[in-house]
């Protein structure tokens, strides 16, 4: 007879393509059958843009999530997640989207990166952030949308990344990675 675990863990990889999840009992072995899947596309625009809507986003997170946790055979006690890097999200004052998802491919803020390299020592800013100063940096990204979009940046109240919105939205809880 199959041993039951005592506890789970639901790990969660949102991807810029898909999101996946699955279980993992006390001893990281995978539950059987609970690994999901759902796919999502980036739309690429002809000036370098690279962006993903934050709903669609959040809809593919949370069906991977509810198909995943149908397998669960005992209490789950912990969440381990990971997430693209360098994206960017608007939220208004209520907290919801206003922007889409500035992902880490849409490079229309370089010409921003570049001017904050004039500015700064990029290796002095590299030393303190453990960034360079590129088009994937969130600061070239905020200070080309001020001088793109100036509107839209005005309805921003905060900038997160898509990853601490979704785990907000997912369990609520406000937080971030240390990375």
């Amino acid at each position: 007879m199959a041993r039951r675990p005592q506890f789970l863990v639901l790990a969660l990889d949102i991807g810029s393509s898909s999101t996946r999840s699955a279980l993992f009992d006390e001893q990281a072995v995978p539950l059987a059958r609970s690994h999901a899947q759902r796919e999502y596309a980036i739309r690429y625009t002809p000036d370098g843009g690279a962006e993903l809507q934050p709903l669609r986003l959040l809809r593919a997170v949370r069906s991977c999530v509810a198909e995943t946790l149908r397998h669960g055979t005992a209490p789950v006690r912990a969440v381990s997640g990971c997430s693209f890097w360098h994206s960017l999200l608007g939220l208004g004052s209520d907290g919801n989207p206003v922007t889409p998802v500035f992902t880490w491919a849409d490079s229309r803020s370089s010409p921003d990166a570049a001017q904050l390299r004039r500015e700064f020592s990029e290796r002095e800013v590299q030393l303190r952030t453990g960034c360079m100063l590129r088009a994937t940096f969130w600061p070239a990204k905020v200070r080309w949308l001020q001088r793109t979009q100036p509107a839209l940046c005005g309805r921003v109240s905060r900038w997160v990344s898509p990853a601490d919105w979704i785990f907000r939205e997912l369990f609520g809880v406000e937080g971030t990675s240390h990375s």
